[in-house]
């Protein structure tokens, strides 16, 4: 996100179908940690989470992020959404994010 010029804003737009992955893993997060507090059970977090970076990784393999054309902001949303979810579910199991990669 540092690279970028611009900054997502609330409005974006993103049709790439690399990106639906990551978007139902994003949506997911919710619910993962309501079942992982009702079943006293960290490791869903865990497992969440890896397969949230795995499913990133593919994203990010296969699609330039910062192209600058008319989805580059939805790309840029999309990337500071997996590094907030990430880190949050990081922090739940007790783990620092690093700050860059």
């Amino acid at each position: 996100m540092t690279k970028a010029a611009v900054q997502p804003d609330a409005t974006v737009h993103l049709t790439d179908a690399n990106a639906w992955p990551v978007l139902k893993q994003l949506a997911a997060f919710p619910d993962i940690v309501l079942r992982a507090a009702t079943e006293y059970e960290p490791s869903v977090i865990a497992k969440y989470a890896l397969r949230l970076a795995k499913s990133f990784n593919q994203y990010y393999a296969h699609t330039k992020v910062l192209v600058d054309d008319e989805e580059l902001a939805g790309r840029l949303a999309l990337v500071q959404s997996v590094t907030v979810v990430l880190t949050a579910a990081l922090g739940l199991l007790g783990v620092k994010a690093p700050a860059a990669m």
